[in-house]
């Protein structure tokens, strides 16, 4: 710089044009460090790979590499390496192989690997393979016959046609499952007599009212494909029955055509949220092939909570498509739609803010108003995981590139990092709407942020608690009731208020019309707190305070409150004994208990469950007698959730089970350092 200067002398302008420089090249510089920085903070993207396509690699190994791979799983003592050996033997398809699977059959003893066999005899369609399956069509166990048939449907040899007369009597078994298989045997077939027959039993199924049969008929007539088979699951759509109307949308959305998978969206979104939930939960598990569909389908859309659904579908197929290794792409009028939908429900979000604020205001009491304003903090971070959902798919640069669970916003430092990501990217509006909420410094910054961005009035905020009642958020609707029931004690009931009641009343939740009907009957402060609904919401309120149940929506932990159990226990009575079958998660409402140890008449105290905390997570999947006792250490009060209706649940509401998984994991993590240090103690003396 010194030498630089000497060269230029006492020039002014090229002085000035130096310092120009050397300040853009500073900019320049520090854009580029940010850019890097924040780059740094996005979790790398890993290619995963799915369990068929492992098994199709290692199917390509040739003998030398692959048997002695095999030889080791078959001969091994856990059923699950034996069952992978045979998943090994079925992806080759030669003649070697199936000989070892016929030996492994003959000398298995596990039920379930002798059903896995069975169903894994696809590939092998030589002749000598006949006399096998006719022995699996004859055995006893009406799984391994339906497997059976299931593998020869989809053998591509002509030998089959002479096994038609033993399976022709299946159509008439008692199980199911070898019916299915045996109707669609006889329908490939193709002879009229058949399929007559054919006929006569999916029509059967269809015009069932039992669920499981007329499912069954479903799950056939996808099979099938008979004429008009498309419209009749669209039909059954409205069924009353919800396991009919998920195995219709299942069918249809895995093999219809393309406007048979639009029309049925277009019906799904007129049904109720569970419908459309169920939906959800069924593009995911069938993925990527659905991505056309959907990008088709969703400027169509126009309930919300479709759209929501269908935006969080996208993600998470954006997500494997990109692990895949491939690039996704939208059409312009789904790009718009998202950016519409999301800045749209942003706004809602700023309104709850900018109202609650002015709320506030005049009623400071946070005893009273502090589950309403944990509610909207709460609906604040989802929508938020919305957004960054929609600033994904609309990330044409690929910069936003981490998995959907890579980064978790209701976690302080990771919020803190996604914070840095968005300021460094050129999502000016999306971002500028989701960084006051993600920092969310105080109810007067969002309130300001929503006057300055939706230019909100003041006037608009008269209704205070009104609003929040209204609300189709039927969580914020149901703590705008609690804190409603509360703030109205010995007071003249609002007219307004009282007219929203009365239709809330009829509302599709249970809890909602139950806390409007009891509101409306002006119950007392005390009573109103000991309603039933009031009740399951702070069960809700206390399983939130839960690791176990911390990440999981309140809105869905009302399900989990509805069929937990209530117990009190006195002090030094014992809750459930060591050595008994541990079916049973209990959770410390009030109290606390301690887990004792017994071994003769030694016992030691391992450790206290406190109030807020779990006992008996494990015995939930496990059904093992338990290894300790659990006894109260005072007067203690306890939900018990049963493993049956625990079980149900986890399929239906996943993030549950996630939760599990994830406290699970953390407490395997601490055992295996504990037992680290207790050897190297151990070593050391």
């Amino acid at each position: 710089s010194g030498l630089i200067l000497i060269v230029i002398g006492g020039s002014t302008e090229l002085i000035l044009l130096l310092i120009l420089l050397c300040g853009i090249i500073l900019l320049f510089t520090a854009a580029r460090i940010r850019r890097t920085y924040s780059a740094s903070l996005i979790p790398v993207n890993k290619r995963y790979l799915d369990s068929q396509t492992v098994f199709r690699e290692l199917g390509n190994w040739g003998d030398e590499r692959l048997w002695p791979v095999i030889e080791e799983y078959s001969s091994s003592r856990n059923a699950d390496m034996r069952m992978m050996s045979v998943k090994l033997l079925a992806s080759t398809g030669s003649g070697r192989s199936f000989e070892e699977l016929v030996k492994l059959y003959d000398r298995e003893a596990d039920t379930a690997l002798k059903e896995l066999i069975a169903r894994s005899m696809g590939r092998f369609y030589a002749y000598n393979t006949r006399p096998f399956i006719e022995k699996l069509l004859k055995e006893p166990n009406q799984r391994v016959r339906a497997n059976a048939l299931y593998s020869l449907n989809r053998m591509n040899c002509n030998w089959k046609r002479h096994l038609k007369p033993l399976v022709k009597q299946f159509l008439f078994e008692n199980s199911i499952r070898v019916q299915i298989e045996a109707a669609c045997f006889l329908w490939e077939a193709g002879e009229t007599h058949d399929r007559e027959n054919v006929t006569a039993f999916l029509n059967g199924l269809l015009g069932s009212t039992n669920p499981n049969r007329r499912s069954a008929g479903l799950y056939l007539i996808g099979l099938l494909k008979p004429a008009d088979w498309g419209e009749v699951l669209v039909e059954n759509l409205t069924s009353t029955s919800l396991q009919v109307f998920r195995k219709s949308i299942e069918i249809i959305l895995r093999s219809a055509a393309p406007a048979v998978k639009s029309r049925a969206l277009q019906k799904v979104q007129t049904l109720g949220r569970e419908h459309i939930a169920i939906t959800g939960r069924t593009i995911d598990v069938i993925g990527s092939s659905l991505w056309d569909t959907l990008v088709g389908f969703l400027p169509q859309a126009s309930n919300r909570r479709m759209v929501f659904e269908l935006v969080r579908s996208l993600r998470l197929i954006a997500d494997s498509i990109r692990s895949s290794g491939h690039k996704w792409s939208l059409s312009e009028d789904t790009a718009v739609t998202i950016n519409n939908w999301i800045i749209n429900e942003l706004e809602n979000v700023y309104r709850d803010g900018f109202i609650w604020y002015k709320f506030t205001e005049a009623n400071r009491s946070r005893e009273i108003t502090g589950v309403l304003e944990n509610a909207l903090r709460e609906n604040i971070i989802r929508t938020c995981e919305w957004a960054v959902n929609a600033m994904v798919l609309l990330d044409k640069k690929g910069v936003l590139s981490w998995r959907h669970n890579d980064i978790n916003i209701k976690e302080r430092a990771q919020r803190h990092d996604l914070i840095e990501i968005i300021e460094s990217t050129s999502y000016q509006r999306i971002g500028s709407l989701v960084l006051p909420l993600l920092k969310i410094n105080s109810w007067e910054y969002i309130y300001k942020a929503g006057k300055s961005n939706f230019h909100f009035k003041d006037k608009a905020a008269q209704n205070g608690l009104l609003y929040f009642i209204s609300s189709d958020n039927r969580w914020l609707c149901f703590c705008g009731l609690y804190t409603y029931a509360l703030l109205s004690v010995e007071k003249k009931p609002d007219p307004a208020v009282t007219e929203v009641l009365r239709m809330l009343v009829n509302d599709p939740s249970p809890q909602i019309s139950l806390a409007a009907r009891d509101i409306l009957e002006n119950q007392a402060q005390t009573d109103i707190k000991k309603s039933l609904a009031f009740e399951y919401l702070e069960r809700v309120l206390l399983f939130k305070k839960c690791s176990l149940f911390k990440n999981v929506g309140a809105e869905k932990l009302l399900e989990l409150a509805e069929i937990a159990q209530e117990a009190a226990y006195e002090k030094d009575s014992v809750i459930s004994a060591q050595g008994q079958i541990s079916d049973h998660l209990y959770l410390v409402k009030k109290g606390s208990i301690r887990v004792v140890k017994s071994n003769g008449p030694v016992e030691r105290v391992l450790s206290t469950v406190r109030e807020g905390e779990t006992y008996g997570e494990i015995g939930l999947f496990t059904q093992a007698t338990r290894s300790a006792s659990a006894v109260a250490n005072e007067n203690c009060e306890l939900y018990i959730i049963k493993r049956g209706p625990f079980k149900k649940l986890l399929l239906e509401i996943p993030d549950i089970a996630y939760s599990l998984l994830e406290v699970l994991s953390e407490r395997l993590r601490k055992s295996g350092e504990e037992m680290v240090e207790i050897r190297s103690a151990l070593r050391d003396s």
